[in-house]
C-alpha cells in the first residue's frame, strides 16, 4: 500500500487551474437583481475573468446597468472568497481594458500575497460588517428610525414611478415567479445602506463586493443579509434619500439585515453556459 506521502502531488499550475474552477462556480452562485445572473465567466491564462452578459440587462429597471454591474460586484466577491479559502491571495484588476466593456474584473490568484480575510470581534457584529464594507472602499450607514420612515416612503414612490412604465412590469413578470418584489419591511431589522464616495461604474461593482462582504461577516455572527436596489434604480428617489441623509457620497444599495437565514434556492443557470475554460 502506497503511504499518502508518497503519492504524486499536483503541481502549483493544477493547484491553480482547481482552485479557479471553484472560484467560478462560487462566482456563479452569487445573488443579483431579480436573479438575472449577469455575468460570464472565462478561465484563461491562469486567472478568472468575470464579464457582464448584457443579454440578460433589465432595460426598463436598469438602463444605466447600476444593478447589473453590482451583480456581477457580486460574483466577483464569491470569486475572491472562494479563492481565499482555498490559500490563495487575489489580484483583482476592475475595468482592466478600456476596449472590451464588458470586462468587468480579472482575478488572478498570488499564492505569495496575503490571503484576503475579515477578522471578527468578540459579538459586536455590525461592527464587524462595517469594518468589512469599509475593507471594501465602502461606507456602511445605519439608519434610524426617522431614516427608515423615510426609506420606506421612497421605496413606495420608487414602486410607483416604475410600476408606471408597462416595460418595466413586462420585465417584473418575466423574471419574478409573481411579477413582484420584496418591500422594505420587517420591524426587528437592522437597515442600512451601502454609500460610496464616487458614481460611476467601478463604484457600483465595488458596492456588489462590499454586499457580498458583508453577508459573509454577518452570516458568522447569525444574520442574514439580503440587498434591495428598487430605492436606488429611481433617480429622483435616489436623489432625494442622498439629500434628506446628508450623505457625503452615493447610496448604492439598501441591506436588510435579519437574525437567521432567508435564503431560498433559486434556478441557476448551467454551468456550462456561463463558463469558459482557454488554455
Amino acid at each position: 500500500m502506497v503511504h499518502p506521502s508518497n503519492l504524486p502531488r499536483p503541481d502549483a499550475a493544477a493547484r491553480r487551474v482547481g482552485a479557479l474552477r471553484r472560484a467560478a462556480v462560487r462566482a456563479a452562485q452569487a445573488p443579483s437583481v431579480l436573479n438575472t445572473q449577469p455575468w460570464q465567466l472565462r478561465i484563461h491564462r491562469g486567472a478568472l475573468h468575470v464579464h457582464a452578459d448584457h443579454r440578460r440587462q433589465l432595460a426598463a429597471l436598469d438602463p444605466q446597468r447600476r444593478v447589473l454591474t453590482a451583480s456581477v460586484g457580486c460574483a466577483v466577491f464569491a470569486a475572491r472568497a472562494s479563492l481565499a479559502a482555498d490559500g490563495y491571495g487575489v489580484v483583482v484588476r476592475r475595468f482592466p481594458d478600456p476596449f472590451a466593456a464588458d470586462l468587468l474584473a480579472v482575478l488572478e490568484p498570488d499564492a505569495s500575497a496575503t490571503v484576503d480575510a475579515s477578522a471578527l470581534s468578540d459579538g459586536d457584529w455590525l461592527g464587524d460588517v462595517r469594518t468589512a464594507v469599509t475593507a471594501e472602499g465602502v461606507r456602511l450607514h445605519v439608519l434610524d428610525e426617522l431614516e427608515r420612515g423615510l426609506v420606506s416612503e421612497l421605496n413606495g414612490q420608487a414602486d410607483r414611478i416604475e410600476n408606471l412604465d408597462p416595460t418595466y412590469r413586462a420585465e417584473l413578470d418575466a423574471w419574478t415567479p409573481n411579477g413582484d418584489r420584496d418591500r422594505v419591511v420587517g420591524a426587528d431589522e437592522c437597515l442600512a445602506l451601502l454609500v460610496t464616495d464616487g458614481d460611476e461604474a467601478t463604484d457600483w461593482l465595488r458596492a456588489g463586493e462590499a454586499m457580498m462582504r458583508a453577508r459573509q461577516v454577518a452570516a458568522a455572527a447569525g444574520h442574514d443579509v439580503r440587498p434591495s436596489t428598487q430605492v436606488i434604480e429611481v433617480a429622483s428617489a435616489r436623489a432625494r434619500l442622498r439629500r434628506a441623509l446628508g450623505l457625503s457620497g452615493h447610496p448604492q444599495m439598501l441591506l436588510r439585515v435579519g437574525r437567521g437565514s432567508s435564503t431560498s434556492a433559486t434556478n441557476r443557470r448551467r454551468l456550462v453556459d456561463v463558463l469558459v475554460e482557454e488554455s
